[in-house]
């Protein structure tokens, strides 16, 4: 397979497991509408599990297509992981200030979070998904594979904003660009230095998982 089939399949293996999951989450909220649900939660659990199991079984499919094998390696030294922390935390307050700004000019925005949750909402079975499953779902699209193939002819500042990119394209929060493409390329930095799934995806979970927490407490 030729290098351009090789990239345009990879987008339509992320084009396809938003379909996924968007179509999924449709189904659940028509049933829960439809036979008035009270308690949910089992639901979205079972929605969850569905929308994991499918995506999992995409990416198996691609990977093969692609002939793509997933690197999980031990990390062997912590450095790039100390750096990216510490270009991840400067990356934060860079967004924070600009976020103030934009939702300043643009109030309307403010009704776009980038975790919508009530508190009530937050549970073991979100903090499970967001934090574990969901990362492991875009770590393995746009990590182990999109960047993968992107970077066989292309410099590692094209791929991993072009990844970054699509990254922030799937999480279309304008007052968050910042943050979504700035951790996507943080991502990508720790495959290409460590070339293993491990890295990003423990960088990504650790990250969602303490902003379900932060949401939790702040409420």
């Amino acid at each position: 397979m030729s290098y351009r089939k090789k990239v345009i399949t990879s987008i339509l293996l992320i084009l396809l497991i938003l379909t996924v999951e968007f179509s999924i989450s449709l189904i659940n909220g028509f049933l829960i509408g439809y036979f008035d649900v009270n308690d949910s939660e089992y639901l979205d659990v079972l929605t969850d599990l569905f929308i994991i199991c499918i995506s999992l079984c995409v990416i198996y499919f691609f990977s093969k297509r692609l002939d793509i094998k997933i690197p999980i390696t031990r990390i062997s030294n912590y450095r790039h992981f100390f750096y990216a922390s510490i270009f991840f935390f400067m990356v934060i307050i860079f967004n924070d200030i600009i976020e103030d700004v934009i939702l300043n000019l643009f109030p309307f925005l403010s009704s776009l979070e980038v975790l919508n949750y009530s508190e009530e909402e937050i549970s073991i079975h979100s903090i499970v998904f967001l934090g574990i499953f969901y990362p492991l779902v875009e770590e393995l699209s746009f990590r182990c594979i999109l960047f993968k193939i992107v970077r066989e002819e292309k410099s590692f500042v094209f791929s991993a904003s072009t990844v970054s990119l699509l990254f922030f394209l799937v999480h279309p929060i304008p007052q968050a660009f910042i943050l979504f493409f700035g951790m996507s390329f943080l991502l990508c930095y720790l495959y290409e230095n460590y070339n293993s799934l491990v890295p990003p995806l423990i960088f990504h979970s650790v990250y969602n998982i303490l902003v379900l927490l932060s949401w939790m407490y702040a409420k």
